[in-house]
């Protein structure tokens, strides 16, 4: 046991242990006052270029008082769980699970998410790769021939043509090359999306299950991507029967977008809503701000 200061708050009684042997290194610390309790383990091994595993235990951990001010007021409990076997994020298989995860604001407002698992495997071969996530909110895959550490680019230089300024900083980023070479097919179904009111402070919720799809091909220069949202309540306003298409294609871009925007019970398009912004997400957030 001992003490130990970090970020200006003083864990008194921490109780530390590091264990070394060989190549491999296991670590356990377990720490309880008025403010939460943590019990966290985890260690790697030198075979198979790394292997990583780590397990996190919060029970009802103030975010406000371990960081003194710099987190919000949030309480959050559940147990974190974590395996990866490789050091290269685009050749890595692992497995990330969260069970009982709760989340608290001194007002009330509470999230209970449950459980959540992610798994990632397929990227220590060259069969397909595979990202899943399953869980009470969210169900969702990545299925295809990709590498992690090059989606941005290759999804920034799908869209630079037509937006000039990013062809500009990308070219700058990547030397004017061009060497991605990725396929997949993203699907994600979302449940809910309870967690943004109490978290972000942003009262945002879906009537109904929204479905994401993106199919990325770098070969043929193209990226469909669509959204189906049946209905949602933004502040004080509320979307219904919405759907968003986008198609990018070589240097064309075509969008579609359906729905209804009913605010201060005036229902417009959703269509016209969005042509009418100045600032899209500018108005996203005042819509969120309104409480």
């Amino acid at each position: 046991s001992g003490k130990v200061n970090i970020g200006g708050y003083s864990y008194n009684g921490i109780d530390a242990k590091v264990t070394f042997a060989g190549n491999n290194i296991s670590a356990a610390v377990n720490y309880s006052d008025k403010n939460g309790s943590i019990s966290a383990t985890g260690g790697t091994t030198g075979k198979n270029n790394g292997s990583y595993w780590a397990k996190l235990d919060a029970d009802n951990v103030n975010l406000w008082e371990f960081s003194r001010g710099k987190l919000d007021s949030l309480t959050v409990s559940g147990i974190f769980e974590a395996n990866v076997d490789g050091s290269d994020i685009d050749f890595m298989d692992g497995r990330l699970s969260i069970e009982n995860l709760s989340v608290r604001r001194p007002d009330g407002r509470s999230w209970e998410a449950g459980n959540l698992d992610a798994c990632l495997s397929g990227n220590g071969s060259n069969d397909t790769r595979a990202i899943t996530i399953r869980s009470d909110f969210l169900n969702a895959s990545m299925l295809g021939d990709y590498r992690l550490s090059t989606l941005y680019n290759s999804m920034t230089e799908l869209v630079e043509p037509m937006f000039p300024i990013m062809e500009s900083i990308q070219a700058k980023k990547s030397n004017g090359t061009k060497k991605h070479d990725n396929n997949l097919v993203l699907k994600a179904n979302v449940s809910n999306l309870d967690f943004m009111d109490v978290i972000f402070n942003r009262p945002l919720y879906l009537n109904g299950e929204t479905v994401i799809d993106v199919d990325l091909c770098d070969k043929s220069g193209t990226m469909p991507a669509g959204i189906s949202v049946p209905g949602a309540t933004i502040g004080q306003n509320m979307i219904s029967d919405a759907s968003v298409s986008i198609g990018i294609s070589g240097d064309s871009l075509k969008t579609d977008i359906a729905g209804h925007y009913t605010t201060q019970g005036m229902d417009a398009s959703l269509n016209s809503r969005l042509l009418a912004c100045a600032d899209i997400p500018d108005v996203i957030n005042a819509d969120l701000n309104l409480r």
